[in-house]
This record gives structure tokens, sequence and C-alpha cells, in this order.
């Protein structure tokens, strides 16, 4: 899947901002005004080149103990995620696993900051109510850009069956 960018709340105020002190700056002639309209024009753009191509860094895996469960007790998923990178961190790092609606609610957790070859690992429950066969997954990784100005979302991974 292709990576979703969209911008964020303090992103569009940012750019809101900058071009309404952008006018003004020049309507009364304040040239100091203009200058910091425009570097809030030019702080989200900049800010989010700083995660160009962070979402494909981001590598994942899943397992489940014990992969076959009878109904009505607990699995544990466990979910690595590392920064596949040797030289680039990534920011901040949020994810976000999918499940159908009888596993329960869908995880959402913040990795926060991952270095450069850093691993970190998430865990969580779930309980089918009824017997079958469920898929766990994708997971959707997002990364945001160290201002907090753009988000960019992807889903990574293939699901996981829980029998």
């Amino acid at each position: 899947m292709r990576p979703q960018r969209t911008l964020t709340a303090r992103g569009g105020l940012m750019l809101f901002s900058g071009v309404v002190l952008l006018v003004c700056g020049f309507v009364i002639g304040q040239r100091e005004l203009a200058g910091v309209g425009f570097f809030l024009l030019l702080a989200p753009p900049i800010s989010a080149l700083t995660i160009l191509g962070a979402t494909g860094r981001v590598a994942q895996s899943r397992a489940l103990q014990p992969n076959r469960i009878p109904a009505g007790t607990d699995t544990r998923v466990l979910v690595r995620i590392g920064n596949s990178s040797t030289t680039w961190p990534v920011i901040w790092v949020r994810v976000e696993d999918t499940l159908p609606v009888r596993l329960g609610y869908e995880p959402r957790y913040t990795v926060g900051f991952l270095p450069a070859r850093a691993v970190r690992d998430v865990t969580y429950l779930v309980r089918p109510a009824v017997r079958g066969r469920y898929p766990v997954g994708p997971l959707r990784v997002s990364v945001v850009d160290p201002l907090g100005c753009v988000r960019v979302t992807r889903q990574v991974g293939a699901p996981t069956p829980c029998w």
C-alpha cells in the first residue's frame, strides 16, 4: 500500500498563521512580521522532508503464542517493530494492529524514537469468543516529523491467522 500523507492540526495551523502573518506584514509594512509569516509557511514542508522514506525503514514481525487456542481463552500477540536503517533514526512511530470485531479493540501503541538498528517489542492479548479463523493484521505504521506537522501512515505486513 502506498503511504498516506496528511497534514496534522499543528501543520495546518502553522500554514494558516503563516499566510495571515505574511499578508498582514505586507499590508501594514512590517517586514519582520512578514518574515515570521514566511518562516511559518516554510516550516511544515521542510520538516516533512525529514521523514522521506521513514515508513519504508520500519520493519515488523508478528507472532501469536499459542497459535491455536480454544474459544474463550487468551492468546498473546507479540509485534516486533524495528528500524532497518544502519544510519537514519525514525523520529516518532505509532503502530495500530488491525483486528476483527470479534477479537476486540484494535490496539494502538506509541513506540516513540527508534534509533538506527533498534528493535522494540509490543505485546497484547486477544480472546476469541467463538471458534473460527481470524486474521490478525496488517499493521498500520504512522511516522510524524520532528515538528509534528506531517503524518505518514502505511500498512505493512500481511495478516497472521489466529485459530
